[in-house]
């Protein structure tokens, strides 16, 4: 609901104050697209309810919340190459964030087939480096808004 959560937010901020918010917006990228259709397939369908395939917005519908109420707003996106390494690394580097919730909705003994196969697919789109570097591009969509 960050179409009622940011503008609310906003109001909080003092006249002349910023408001400074940092979110990612990874759906976009393989990582993600791979687990979004992995929890449609048979036998994991069950787990599409535990994930937010679009989370975050496009960065104009924050402009269009925020703006009434800024003297000033800047929003932009960067993209970070995060330089992974070991085994799995994608796979590791989400474990504690998207796939925390997906795995709190799995029996335990089903969890390693599930990250087997989400793994295997990661590795694909994500192969090792000559160097046995992964790169993991990682977008994020920041904004600062000024009051008026």
């Amino acid at each position: 609901d960050h179409e009622v959560l940011f503008p609310h937010l906003f109001r909080q901020v003092a006249p002349g104050w910023f408001l400074a918010i940092q979110m990612p917006r990874q759906h976009l990228n393989p990582s993600h697209e791979i687990l979004f259709e992995l929890v449609r397939e048979r036998p994991w369908t069950s787990l599409a309810d535990a994930i937010r395939e679009n989370p975050v917005h496009e960065p104009g519908r924050y402009y269009e919340w925020l703006a009434p109420q800024a003297a000033m707003l800047d929003i932009w996106e960067t993209e970070y190459l995060h330089l992974l390494e070991g085994k799995d690394p994608v796979l590791n580097w989400f474990a504690g964030s998207i796939l925390r919730p997906v795995l709190d909705c799995l029996e335990p003994s089903r969890q390693g087939e599930f990250l087997r196969i989400y793994g295997e697919r990661l590795l694909a789109a994500y192969p090792a480096r000559p160097d046995g570097k992964t790169l993991l591009p990682f977008l994020r969509l920041f904004m600062v808004a000024q009051k008026k």
